[in-house]
């Protein structure tokens, strides 16, 4: 297969790369989340803000596997990823523009309706170039240093989104037109220098891997893994700040800054000791750590152990930051990597869904039933991260 680089070692300026494409995109995510529910409720659609975030899920559980299918399938043709890449950034940024002049001109009452649409455009739109350029992980990096190389993104992501309070600020004080023609030059700026560190010359190299026939039970599993990783991940984010709040006296908004910074600068350490216990046996420790630490923290009573639980919380974060991504990778053979990031991240997007739909039919969910939903996914997870293991008959390029 064309255009495949050697991995005999990780390419840490292909990494890089990467990283700042994830930088962009985590930055993106949160101009979007801040201003998505003032912009809709300036224009009178304040009834929509609970089911975009069910609309966001929902196409991110339909269009990631979809989109990395359809780059699978692009590169055995043409040997590269690059122009699926190349569209979904350009019309991401075009749409983030649309957006822009759209509150410029503030559209009169028939024409408002512009707004919520093309704010889906631009959900389906991200989700075009994000699953194919993070499957490219898997040409930098062999197996069994995708966590190591994976840290790199999750260092740049918890980094950046720790930055959200002052983000929030910051988006406050330029306005929605500002703040929607900054992220498309950021993504415009960060694919550039993406494709800029990456090395030409390693472009046309064959790999030496061994490809599979894999099973359909293969990417069910990694669906599922991605739907309980997702799950978690909404717990520790949007109800533990709430339920360790009672001890400090913060907002809720810098609780869950502070874990994803501690995701953010534990990465490097805790993808290399993701290297040494093997990928699989450290997501399970992540998913597991944050159970535990959800549970401690309902019967916490004091400031001091809230503290060291966001501490925890944040490292588990990290864990399953790192892991996932690599669990999806490394159970398919390379012809089929966009797919399984796909479905890994549409399992992530089914999450929010699912988390959505809870909080809507019963109520916002509070800590104890928060544990009571990790011990199931997480027991779910159990069965599926095993069972994931290759038993695929090997068959030759």
């Amino acid at each position: 297969m064309s255009n495949t680089i050697v991995t005999r070692g990780i390419l840490w300026r292909c990494v890089w790369g990467l990283a700042a494409l994830q930088a962009a995109i985590t930055f993106s995510w949160m101009a979007y989340e801040i201003s998505q529910p003032k912009i809709l409720q300036t224009y009178e659609f304040t009834g929509l803000v609970v089911y975009f975030g069910m609309a966001q899920g929902l196409l991110s559980a339909v269009i990631d596997p979809l989109i990395g299918a359809f780059s699978d399938r692009f590169q055995i043709t043409t040997g590269s990823r690059w122009p699926v890449i190349n569209i979904g950034v350009i019309l991401t940024g075009l749409i983030f523009v649309s957006v822009a002049l759209t509150l410029q001109i503030n559209p009169s009452v028939g024409w408002r309706w512009v707004l919520p649409v093309l704010m889906l455009f631009w959900v389906a739109s991200m989700k075009i170039f994000q699953t194919p350029a993070i499957s490219l992980l898997s040409r930098y990096a062999p197996p069994d240093e995708l966590p190591r190389a994976n840290a790199v993104l999750t260092l740049v992501a918890g980094l950046v989104g720790s930055l959200g309070p002052f983000v929030g600020k910051v988006i406050d004080l330029l306005g929605g037109v500002v703040t929607f023609l900054l992220g498309a030059i950021v993504l415009v700026l960060a694919a550039t220098v993406m494709k800029y560190l990456l090395p030409r010359k390693a472009l046309n190299v064959k790999t030496n891997r061994i490809y599979y026939r894999e099973k359909l039970s293969f990417f069910i599993y990694i669906f599922v893994v991605g739907v309980c990783a997702g799950m978690l991940v909404n717990f520790v984010l949007a109800v533990f700040p709430i339920v360790l709040q009672e001890e400090l006296a913060v907002g809720v908004e810098f609780i869950a800054a502070l874990m994803l910074f501690v995701a953010g600068v534990s990465a490097i350490f805790l993808g290399n000791l993701a290297v040494k216990l093997g990928n699989q046996k450290a997501l399970l420790l992540g998913m597991g750590g944050l159970t535990g630490l959800m549970a401690l923290a309902v019967v916490n009573s004091s400031a001091a152990v809230a503290f060291a639980l966001i501490i925890g919380l944040g490292l588990g974060l990290s864990m399953v930051f790192n892991c996932g991504v690599p669990f999806a990778l490394e159970v398919v053979s390379e012809g089929k990597t966009g797919l399984a990031t796909g479905l890994y991240l549409g399992g992530n997007g089914a999450a929010m869904v699912l988390f959505r739909m809870i909080n809507l039919w019963f109520g916002k969910m509070n800590g104890i039933n928060a544990v009571l939903g990790a011990v199931i996914v997480f027991g779910v997870a159990l069965i599926c991260v095993p069972a994931s293991r290759r038993t695929m008959t090997a068959r030759n390029e």
